[in-house]
């Protein structure tokens, strides 16, 4: 499967005939092999299982709880790959419901890193007496100091 876009959410989108496949973690270009995990009559959605081809954009996440923390979505696009999807984004948006092309200043850009100013963390205590971080995905991760000063 072909991912052809960004949606607005930052999830690639293929298509199934002419039915759009969601799938988290894949960028335009890339063909990919997906798990479907959801599947409507209008849309489906997929698990990303393999990159068989990856996207020149893609990029490593510097972030070590990437994968599990799901506060990040586009850390393995490179940042100026993702000003870009961003600008995009709001054009459609705007056409789509405002019916106008409204021309845009230049991006507001910040560090490619430590752009975060604030993080909700959502801690326990392990069986172990370790603190542990739940997260978006239900996985459980050890918290590092690099999560709050890297992200």
């Amino acid at each position: 499967m072909t991912v052809e876009r960004l949606d607005h959410q930052g999830d690639g989108v293929a298509f199934e005939g002419k039915k759009p496949v969601f799938i988290a973690g894949a960028l335009p270009g890339e063909d990919v092999l997906v798990q479907l995990t959801e599947d409507k009559r209008q849309f489906a959605r997929a698990r990303l299982m393999k990159v068989v081809s990856p996207s020149a954009e893609r990029i490593k996440p510097f972030c070590q709880h990437y994968r599990t923390c799901g506060g990040c979505n586009l850390q393995h696009l490179g940042h100026e790959a993702q000003i870009a999807a961003k600008q995009q984004t709001l054009s459609q948006l705007m056409k789509k419901f405002a019916s106008a092309d409204l021309a845009q200043d230049a991006p507001v850009v910040s560090a490619e890193t430590g752009y975060r100013r604030r993080a909700r963390l959502s801690v326990k205590i392990s069986k172990t007496g370790e603190l542990e971080m739940a997260s978006a995905s239900a996985a459980a991760m050890t918290l590092s100091p690099s999560l709050i000063v890297r992200c």
